[in-house]
């Protein structure tokens, strides 16, 4: 039984290894499909949200170009 528990830990570890594999392969290519205005835009977005402001509603359309990109992305590799 502990060798049945022993090999369920270690698949639940690569099925988190792999999700997170996949995440980040998703999102490599979101940012190479974004021009270099956009990659711009979308940094300055990021860094004021990160700070105290948060987003504001000039963000609104870089944010929903990349919700779009990653969307197209996930359904391109599934």
């Amino acid at each position: 039984m502990a060798s049945l528990e022993r090999r369920l830990q270690q698949l639940e570890t690569y099925a988190a290894t792999m999700r997170r594999e996949d995440e980040e392969a998703v999102g490599r290519e979101v940012m190479r499909r974004l021009t270099d205005e956009e990659l711009e835009w979308y940094e300055r977005a990021l860094k004021r949200a990160l700070g105290e402001e948060g987003f504001a509603a000039e963000h609104r359309p870089i944010l929903e170009r990349v919700q779009q990109l990653y969307e197209q992305v996930v359904d391109e590799l599934t």
